[in-house]
């Protein structure tokens, strides 16, 4: 199958005069025609290789032994330590440092490691996406925990609770998205107030912004607390009933 995807790479290339260096006899002599194989299943293959080498001007055959392919060797040792019993399937960098532990050494060794990993399907397939195009970057709703609260009343419920309570005041840190929560029978701006500083400011330290709507239950005392502690009061759209 290489040799085939050898050739047609040549061929698309532009390619007509090559040399095809091989440490396998048998292939080699299959090739050239003065063997022919038994193997029903490989003759398809063989005629289409037929095909291929007519297309050629020039084809001449080396054979190389087996003791002479260095780079069937180089091969086998990077695959066996990339993924071997033992390998990790490490980067081409580390890769090239574990070969010469093992005791191997070649002038290419670091870019044949680099470009073995870049080649091997499963590091391509579950590594890191490298290629992605970039995207534009999103601002945090909130830098670090208990750093921005919303706060929003809740009411008028129905029924009332059996203490007479029928307003909830909610406050919501953004980071970490803890809730905190009071009922009221009667919610005006004093007791909101007192709830900011109390299930907030004492438990949680002094915020950095505080979101609310534009109700009147978040000015007078509130705007008064705010102040007092440097807290930024953002209000959002406009309060409806």
């Amino acid at each position: 199958m290489r040799l085939a995807l050898g050739l047609e790479t040549a061929l698309d290339l532009g390619i007509r005069q090559l040399e095809i260096h091989g440490d396998s006899n048998l292939v080699i002599k299959q090739t050239q025609g003065i063997w022919r194989t038994r193997d029903e299943k490989l003759k398809p293959y063989h005629a289409y290789l037929d095909l291929l080498i007519d297309r050629f001007d020039v084809l001449r055959y080396i054979h190389l032994p087996r003791a002479e392919n260095h780079r069937a060797s180089t091969d086998r040792v990077m695959r066996e330590v990339h993924a071997g019993v033992c390998g990790p399937h490490m980067g081409g960098h580390m890769l090239a440092r574990k070969i010469m532990r093992t005791g191997y050494f070649w002038l290419t060794m670091e870019t044949d490691c680099c470009q073995f990993v870049q080649r091997y399907q499963e590091c391509q397939m579950h590594g890191d996406l490298i290629h992605v195009p970039p995207s534009e970057l999103h601002a945090l709703a909130s830098p670090w925990p208990f750093s921005v609260w919303g706060i929003d009343i809740i009411g008028k419920i129905s029924p009332k609770s059996s203490s007479g309570h029928e307003y909830i005041l909610v406050a919501i840190d953004y980071f970490t998205k803890w809730v905190e929560a009071a009922s009221y029978a009667r919610l005006i701006a004093v007791r909101v107030a007192k709830f900011i500083r109390s299930h907030i400011i004492c438990r949680y330290g002094v915020p950095h912004e505080l979101i609310s709507d534009r109700g009147v239950h978040f000015k007078g005392e509130v705007d008064t607390l705010i102040q007092e502690y440097g807290i930024q009061h953002h209000r959002s759209s406009a309060y409806r009933p």
